[in-house]
Order: structure tokens, then C-alpha cells, then sequence
């Protein structure tokens, strides 16, 4: 699963996630991030994720690589990602994959590095 979007379609997202909090009990009004995750002209890969049975068969450098296409067929030239600090094996993947650390942030509790690659 990959779920990405441009960097101006942010707000939207949230817009529409906040129309389905009532179905797990709570409030429009709540917040969950406030953060910012992606800056401006960034293709943003959200969320990337396989099932444990099928990590190391390659599926999530075929997203991946379906990402890249996907951000230039929309005139993008930069993909970008937060990693939690604590996930190695996802960092591992998005350096094998050209992803480069540009900075660490904070989203919700938690610290990340946000990473580009160029594409």
C-alpha cells in the first residue's frame, strides 16, 4: 500500500480524514497533527506499507519505483518521505533506493528524518 499526494494537496487530505473521525468517535474539531510533513514543489509518500509475509520480495521498491513515475508524470523532480528514527529497515530500503536525509522533524511525538530523492 502507498498512499501520496503533492505537497499542496496537504491540506486536503486532512480535510477529508477529519470527515471519517466521527466513524471512530470523535470530534471534527480534534487535531491530530498539526505538523507540517511536506514543503513546497515535494511529491509526498505519505505512508508506504506491505505485509510482513511479503517484506523482502521487493514489493516496496515496485512502489517505490511507482511513486517516482508517478511524481514526474505530474511534473514533480523531487519525492520526499519522513522515517521514524526507529525504523531502520524502512530507512535502509529509502537509502538503497536514493533517498537522502535532509533534516530530522518532529510530527505528533515522535522524531523523523525527512528525505528527498531527486528524481
Amino acid at each position: 500500500m502507498i498512499d501520496m499526494y503533492p505537497y499542496c494537496d496537504q491540506k486536503i487530505i486532512n480535510f477529508v480524514l477529519k470527515s471519517e473521525y466521527p466513524k471512530a468517535g470523535l470530534s471534527s474539531s480534534t487535531v491530530i497533527f498539526s505538523d507540517q510533513e511536506a514543503w513546497p514543489h515535494e511529491w509526498y509518500i505519505d505512508a508506504l506499507a506491505t505485509h510482513p509475509d511479503h517484506w523482502g520480495k521487493g514489493v516496496g521498491t515496485r512502489l517505490l519505483d511507482l511513486a517516482e513515475k508517478v511524481a514526474k508524470k505530474r511534473g514533480y523532480h523531487k519525492l520526499s518521505l519522513n522515517v521514524d528514527k526507529e525504523n531502520p529497515r524502512a530507512q535502509s530500503l529509502y537509502e538503497h533506493k536514493g533517498f537522502k536525509t535532509t533534516n530530522s522533524m518532529t510530527i505528533g511525538d515522535r522524531t523523523y528524518d525527512h528525505m528527498i530523492k531527486e528524481i
